[in-house]
């Protein structure tokens, strides 16, 4: 096999190329809107450097509604501040869900799928109706905003949607060009070649611009974003004793993974986010894991413990 490895002098030239048109802060890489409760949101970190989520909220806006109407909600229905104890790292991504997991629920808490609850990294908002959290209740006709604090107060970091777009009062759905709806009962993914966020809030939404648009209740590629900026760290550090590393460049087809951690998950995906491979293990050593059964191409290795987690590109040649 080729060995293929990319020093990080090169990873940082490349992004100094990309660094004008984004490659700098986090994006919505993927919105599930599927039946039910069965919502989702995967934030990715598109930049070269680790960003604590810290000072980053989602804001809904619902049914066409402006800024003014939901950041002055009077009970904060449309507001969710971000965990600050969480930091992701280079093209680490972080998939919240809906929090309504009980069994026993009924119309506006019908329980989520138990396939979305396994690709969760988190769950919030855990209750539908009025006078609760409803950030991740949304529909097809409901923008989202991810936003930042600053010196000047909060900016948008990324928008779905339009906020306060009239036609949404009535409409169920936002469209392509040939009208054809795309946000209703869909889960969109977003394109590879998408390397920062809306940040002006736009007259017109087409998400087939900047979205691949799936089948409903498709959840099979949430925890792991292909994107053209490149990913600069492949280690994520908690403390010394607390590290996971994939071990580069990958010889004959054989994933070597640095791990002292104990039991972690071994997921690997391919570019359409098709799940490829899983694999749990229980070690506190380098472990190698055979993947002579995939293609040559480049795929993408998410590994999660308890204590740590990353998401790399690795390449089969």
């Amino acid at each position: 096999m080729k060995k293929i490895l990319l020093s990080l002098s090169l990873l940082v030239a490349a992004f100094n190329v990309n660094a004008q048109s984004g490659c700098n802060d986090l994006i919505i890489s993927e919105y599930v809107e599927g039946s039910n409760n069965n919502k989702a949101i995967e934030l990715y970190n598109a930049s070269p450097n680790p960003i604590s989520l810290a000072g980053y909220r989602l804001v809904h806006f619902n049914n066409g509604s402006d800024s003014t109407t939901t950041v002055n909600n009077a009970t904060g229905d449309y507001l969710l501040n971000l965990p600050t104890n969480i930091t992701l790292a280079s093209g680490q991504t972080y998939v919240i869900v809906v929090d309504l997991r009980d069994p026993a629920g009924t119309s506006t808490n019908f329980p989520v799928d138990p396939a979305l609850q396994a690709l969760a990294d988190t769950f919030l908002c855990n209750n539908c109706a009025p006078g609760n959290v409803r950030v991740m209740c949304y529909n097809g006709n409901d923008a989202v905003s991810l936003q930042k604090t600053g010196v000047a107060g909060f900016s948008n970091v990324d928008i779905f949607g339009v906020m306060g777009d009239p036609n949404m009062s009535t409409a169920s759905f936002w469209t392509d060009g040939n009208g054809v709806n795309w946000t209703r009962d869909k889960t969109l993914r977003r394109k590879n070649t998408v390397l920062t966020g809306v940040k002006a809030n736009p007259i017109l939404f087409d998400p087939s611009i900047e979205y691949d648009s799936l089948p409903r209740n498709t959840f099979t590629g949430l925890g792991a974003h292909a994107c053209n900026c490149p990913v600069v760290s492949n280690i994520n550090k908690l403390t010394s004793k607390n590290t996971i590393k994939v071990i580069n460049p990958i010889a004959n087809k054989t994933l070597e993974i640095l791990n002292t951690n104990g039991e972690v998950a071994v997921e690997i995906f391919d570019l359409t986010g098709k799940l490829m491979l899983t694999k749990n293990t229980n070690t506190t050593r380098t472990y190698k894991l055979s993947l002579a059964r995939l293609n040559s191409g480049l795929y993408y290795v998410k590994i999660k413990s308890n204590q740590a987690q990353i998401t790399q590109k690795i390449i089969l040649d």
